[in-house]
């Protein structure tokens, strides 16, 4: 997704540094999307020697 404003593109960058900062201290995360919640930490597999 790509921002129409370069605000919104500081926004989506921020969010998502800060989510990768969240995940990694985590011991478990979750995705909820229309009252389901998925256990990513279960379901996703690692990527080796990948820097985001």
């Amino acid at each position: 997704m790509v921002p129409p404003t370069g605000v919104g593109g500081t926004f989506r960058d921020r969010l998502g540094a800060l989510t990768r900062a969240c995940a990694g201290v985590c011991d478990e995360r979750w995705l909820v999307c229309m009252g389901q919640a998925l256990p990513l930490h279960r379901l996703a597999t690692s990527v080796q020697g990948i820097s985001l």
